[in-house]
């Protein structure tokens, strides 16, 4: 799922986003207070993330990247297409 993945990290921000492929429309899903995952309209997959205070949440404060977006897309996936595809019925 996360083959092809690309990410970028802004320190000042401390947001780390990461997609896969070529940018395309999505919808985004919050999964909590600092966690986005972008669902493609077009494959209904999850592609993308967005981490805010990201080295909050491991507690590191070196360079971030996608060591940490990897498993942060997977892990989050399942339930933010849960909340999407409710969100596709009310429409």
């Amino acid at each position: 799922m996360t083959d092809g993945l690309q990410w970028v990290y802004n320190c000042s921000a401390d947001v780390l986003s990461a997609w896969i492929g070529t940018p395309e429309p999505c919808d985004e899903v919050a999964v909590d207070d600092s966690v986005v995952i972008r669902i493609s309209r077009k494959t209904h997959q999850p592609v993308g993330i967005d981490i805010c205070f990201a080295s909050r949440r491991i507690g590191w404060t070196g360079t971030l990247d996608g060591s940490l977006a990897r498993p942060s897309l997977q892990q989050p996936g399942p339930a933010a297409m849960k909340t999407w595809q409710a969100s596709r019925l009310h429409r």
